[in-house]
């Protein structure tokens, strides 16, 4: 099973989109991943790391229209 550290290593070395400027939501990602990795899961941290996973995630660029991904998420 991985770590989350582990998952977040994973996002950001996929996430060709992310910028320099979003340094600090990479950095608050990983030090939440640590916490969660070294304490459990706890409410508070799993959603304060839920909320910052999905802030980056939004910003990947959307599927170009034509690509099987692109139908996909149209259904």
């Amino acid at each position: 099973m991985k770590t989350f550290v582990e998952s977040v290593d994973e996002f950001v070395s996929s996430a060709d989109w992310l910028l320099p400027t979003d340094g600090i939501a990479v950095t608050s990602l990983y030090q939440m991943a640590q916490e969660l990795d070294q304490n459990g899961m706890t409410g508070p941290i799993m959603s304060a790391f839920g909320l910052a996973y999905r802030s980056l995630l939004k910003r990947a660029p959307v599927a170009k229209q034509g690509s099987k991904l692109g139908e996909f998420m149209v259904r």
